[in-house]
């Protein structure tokens, strides 16, 4: 499996807090099926703002403990951005980091303040970007179909957290989702405080929907987003 929303790498925001919680962790969603790991800290203004540099730098340290431990496991560095009106000129000056070495950028928003994602989707595009939303199923304001269709339509690719797959109110709203082909990944969005459910959640789309889907949600979407 690939993963393309996670908080393992190390020091930077509210995932891990050492190196030894970190392997702990990246080492749980391995036994869970996981190969590849796009890791995504957070970006959010006045509480984290990691600079470039220091990602890189931790990046690096952090991919070289890995190789030692988990010498078949792939990293790419992201981030997971908080998106407000500031998001334009981070992506312009180059202060906050796409997925690996693409255009794709993943876009967090607030959960209970009412935002137009569609609208920041087709301005983020415009700008050269390719918006992946966060957990769509978070935002306690996305409650149609037709809004999620919206910023599709505006360019967007959709993210839904595994974890989620857990609960029956949002199972139940995830389920019509991929049944309406809107979701593009079913990521992690791991925390070292998180269980790694990656399996769990990869059997239970199998079961209702087909391995076919499950692999596409799973695996291949987010290898052939790596590919760019």
């Amino acid at each position: 499996m690939v993963d393309v929303h996670s908080h393992i790498l190390p020091f930077v925001d509210d995932g891990c807090s050492t190196l030894e919680e970190a392997l702990t962790l990246l080492g749980d969603h391995v036994a869970q099926g996981v190969k590849t790991f796009i890791l995504t800290p957070h970006y959010r203004k006045e509480e984290y703002e990691p600079s470039v540099e220091e990602l890189k730098r931790v990046f690096n340290d952090f991919e070289k403990a890995v190789a030692e431990k988990f010498p078949n496991v792939k990293l790419y560095l992201g981030e997971e951005i908080f998106c407000d009106m500031n998001v334009y000129s981070l992506l312009k000056e180059g202060k906050v980091i796409p997925i690996g070495n693409t255009n794709k950028v993943l876009l967090e928003f607030n959960y209970t303040a009412f935002t137009d994602i569609a609208d920041f989707a087709y301005n983020v595009m415009y700008s050269g970007y390719t918006p992946i939303i966060a957990h769509i199923e978070r935002y306690e304001y996305v409650k149609r179909i037709d809004q999620i269709v919206e910023m599709k339509e505006n360019g967007a690719l959709i993210q839904v957290n595994a974890e989620s797959l857990l609960d029956p109110v949002l199972r139940k709203r995830i389920f019509i989702l991929i049944k309406n082909g809107l979701i593009d990944f079913i990521s992690s969005d791991a925390h070292y405080s998180r269980k790694a459910c990656a399996k769990e959640a990869y059997k239970i789309i199998a079961k209702k929907f087909s391995r076919e889907i499950a692999d596409n949600l799973f695996f291949k979407n987010a290898e052939n987003l790596i590919l760019n």
